[in-house]
C-alpha cells in the first residue's frame, strides 16, 4: 500500500509541474489511470495506456514532411528515401508507448521499412513486439544498435535472423 501512495504522490507531483497546459493536465490524469488499472490488475493496461498516449499523439515532430509521435520517454520520426520508409526511434519504448509506435508503424509502408535504432536506449518485449511484426509484414532492416540493445537482439538470435546494419547508409549499400 505504501508504494501505491508513494507512486501517487509522484503522479499528484508531475500532474501540478504540468498543470500551466490543458494538454497535460488530460495527460497526467490520464497515466494516473493507467497506473491505478496496472496496479488493480483487473483493468486492461492496454486499453489505459491507449488512453495515456492520446495526449502523446497530440505532440508530433515532422522530419521531411512526416508526421512523427512523441511522448514523455520517447520519439518517433519516419521519411521516405526512395521507395523505402526510414523510422527514426529515439528514447525508451516500453509498454505504454507500444501501442503509439505499434500504430505508427503500422502506417507506415513501403517497399522496405528500416528501422534508424542508434539513438533507442531501452526497449521492452512490447515494443521488441512490432519491430518483429513490421519484420514479419515485409522487408525490415534494422540499424545503428545501441550496445544494450544489440545484447537484447544477440540473446534472442535476432541478428542471425533479422537484417541487422551498422548504419542506415549500410542498409541501403549492403
Amino acid at each position: 500500500m505504501e508504494d501505491h501512495r508513494r507512486a501517487a504522490e509522484r503522479v499528484r507531483q508531475d500532474q501540478r509541474q504540468r498543470a500551466a497546459h490543458p494538454a497535460e493536465r488530460r495527460y497526467a490524469a490520464a497515466y494516473h489511470l493507467a497506473h491505478l488499472a496496472e496496479w488493480r490488475g483487473g483493468a486492461d493496461l492496454r486499453e489505459a495506456a491507449r488512453a495515456v498516449l492520446e495526449r502523446e499523439r497530440e505532440l508530433t515532430a515532422e522530419d521531411d514532411g512526416e508526421p512523427g509521435l512523441a511522448g514523455r520517454t520517447f520519439q518517433v520520426t519516419a521519411h521516405r528515401r526512395g521507395g523505402d520508409v526510414i523510422i527514426v526511434v529515439r528514447g525508451e519504448i516500453d509498454a505504454l508507448a507500444e501501442p503509439a509506435f505499434h500504430d505508427y508503424v503500422r502506417e507506415r509502408s513501403g517497399a522496405r521499412v528500416v528501422f534508424d535504432l542508434a539513438d533507442l536506449t531501452f526497449i521492452d518485449s512490447a515494443g521488441l513486439q512490432v519491430l518483429l511484426d513490421a519484420h514479419r509484414r515485409g522487408p525490415a532492416a534494422y540499424c545503428g544498435l545501441t550496445p544494450r540493445v544489440a545484447r537484447l537482439f544477440d540473446l534472442l538470435g535476432l541478428r542471425t535472423r533479422l537484417k541487422v546494419y551498422d548504419s542506415v547508409d549500410d542498409a541501403f549499400t549492403g
